[in-house]
């Protein structure tokens, strides 16, 4: 009777042990433990727990190795460098007169020059602060075709679903003000002035994923976002910078056939 007794326990401890384990094939190779001596099967069971930490490591070091593989940090971002000069004439003569209020903003909606923007495709708005969400029509098709392209660049992958978000949108003369209390980058000329200016987060995305997201995963979305307005800057159709202080994209629109 002890001896049976004695053999549960030893099972008892060992189903207890392989509770803890997700894998269920490793099972099997754990049976031998039984017939072991409580020191030696201590022994044995800590050297695998040992081996298996270890081979996780190595597997998550794989996976960012083959994450940066595919995009390497910073790899497209860092040739959004666009500056000032390159676009505020333009976005000054394309866009509208600047506005000293809100509902000033509003009154240009009412006359067509802007529109109401709202989450779509591939992206959310942000809880805007310091900007309205209206963009000029141009602006704000720009901004669904980016939605669309980075939907449909996620569509095969762990990431389908996930969305970037839009931080800011067309400013006030008085948002802007109030930001540059804020914000040391912000500019009294901004291209947020005349609607035809967006930025997106370069370190917030809502992540939809069935297993736990990784930094190989933030990376992931941080180019792809950056390779879609690569792409577009290089058509012509936008001018993009990645401002690493306030860690988003800048984007401004161009007015040609979008």
């Amino acid at each position: 009777m002890k001896t049976k007794l004695r053999i549960s326990y030893r099972v008892y401890l060992i189903l207890l042990f392989l509770d803890s384990m997700k894998d269920r094939l490793i099972i099997l190779s754990f049976a031998p433990l039984l017939f072991l001596g409580s020191d030696l099967r201590v022994d044995v069971i800590d050297k695998l727990s040992a081996n298996s930490s270890v081979e996780k490591e190595s597997l998550k070091e794989k996976t960012v190795e083959k994450c940066q593989s595919i995009f390497s940090k910073n790899q497209f971002s860092n040739l959004l460098q666009n500056k000032t000069k390159d676009y505020l004439k333009k976005s000054s003569r394309t866009g509208i007169r600047p506005c000293s209020s809100y509902q000033q903003l509003l009154n240009q909606k009412k006359k067509g020059r802007l529109q109401r923007v709202k989450a779509s495709i591939g992206y959310e708005l942000d809880d805007f602060t310091h900007s309205y969400a209206l963009l000029l029509p141009y602006s704000n098709r720009l901004l669904k075709e980016i939605g669309k392209r980075f939907r449909d660049d996620l569509e095969n992958t762990p990431l389908k679903g996930s969305k970037f978000i839009v931080t800011s949108l067309t400013r006030s003369t008085h948002s802007v003000k109030r930001l540059g209390k804020k914000n040391i980058n912000s500019i009294q000329r901004s291209p947020h002035l005349h609607g035809n200016a967006m930025d997106f987060s370069f370190s917030r995305f809502h992540i939809v994923k069935q297993s736990e997201v990784t930094e190989c995963d933030k990376i992931f979305l941080q180019e792809t976002l950056s390779k879609i307005l690569y792409d577009l800057k290089i058509k012509k159709k936008c001018w993009v910078t990645f401002e690493r202080y306030e860690k988003c994209l800048h984007v401004v629109a161009n007015k040609v056939n979008l």
